[in-house]
């Protein structure tokens, strides 16, 4: 977002065309800063994390960048939405469920995403912004098929708890059968002395005879 801000303020295209990036450059921050405020406890880190990105954004949108590092920034974009989008999509593969995606979420950034492409043509004509938004839409677009397509797919977590309550049930047997039988050897070996000791009781009463 940061490159995407800085390189279309630098080249003097429309606020129309970039002007929703600087509110998500703010909404970023402040929740990045707030991730820093109760995971560490401390205000100090926060303040730190304004200052220092304050600086790293005012030295990009300033002349104190060439314009080619923005373009690469830019273009480096292209690489960082596939990954990060072909890792959800293997996610969702592997599983056979979208999980906890948004179906809303989903099918908003796919077409907000198809809609940028159209107005970056009309409005910058610039070659990697239009590339960058076509690459999402792709990725954005295989993401809401998955949603389609898994909809009414549970996944395979109830496969696995399935398997994993018959293994318990099959490990409960052999423990009532081993109960049984120690019961048994002990009621076995308590029936013995009692066996003994009247057995020695009648012979000591035919000797007295």
């Amino acid at each position: 977002m940061s490159s995407n801000l800085s390189y279309s303020y630098c080249k003097g295209f429309p606020f129309s065309a970039w002007g929703e990036v600087s509110f998500l450059v703010i909404q970023t921050s402040i929740i990045a800063a707030l991730v820093l405020k109760y995971s560490y406890g401390s205000n100090i880190l926060p303040l730190s994390f304004f200052i220092g990105y304050g600086a790293v954004l005012y030295t990009l949108i300033s002349d104190l960048t060439p314009i080619d590092i923005l373009w690469s920034m830019q273009a480096a974009n292209v690489p960082i939405i596939i990954i990060s989008r072909m890792i959800q999509v293997w996610t969702n593969f592997g599983n056979k469920s979208t999980g906890q995606l948004s179906a809303v979420t989903v099918f908003m950034l796919f077409f907000g995403s198809t809609a940028r492409i159209f107005t970056s043509i009309q409005e910058t004509g610039d070659q990697i912004v239009i590339i960058t938004f076509t690459v999402a839409s792709i990725c954005n677009a295989i993401i809401a098929f998955q949603m389609i397509y898994y909809w009414n797919s549970k996944g395979k977590v109830t496969i696995v708890s399935k398997k994993s309550s018959s293994k318990g049930k099959g490990k409960t047997t052999p423990t009532t059968s081993n109960n049984t039988k120690s019961i048994g050897n002990e009621n076995k070996n308590q029936s013995l002395p009692a066996k003994q000791t009247g057995k020695k009781s009648e012979g000591q009463k035919q000797k007295k005879k």
